[in-house]
């Protein structure tokens, strides 16, 4: 939550960048924002017969799309 917090607050304080920043930072709130979903599911089905695994793998699976997008964004500037 604090990187999230902190991509958001960033993305708020600086103007005039080039769109590919923004869509950098929303990218990055987006994986973070995965994560964050996948964890919740995890802690949720501990101690339960429950049965989490394929939504906790979506949610991994988006975050990584995103966080590559990041990643590709970062390599190219």
């Amino acid at each position: 939550n604090a990187a999230r917090n902190s991509v958001s607050s960033l993305n708020s304080r600086f103007t005039g960048l080039s769109s590919d920043y923004y869509a950098a930072a929303s990218n990055m709130i987006s994986a973070i924002d995965y994560l964050n979903d996948a964890i919740d599911l995890l802690v949720q089905s501990e101690g339960t017969s429950l049965d989490y695994s394929s939504s906790i793998n979506s949610n991994k699976n988006l975050a990584t799309i995103y966080a590559n997008r990041v990643s590709s964004f970062i390599d190219s500037n």
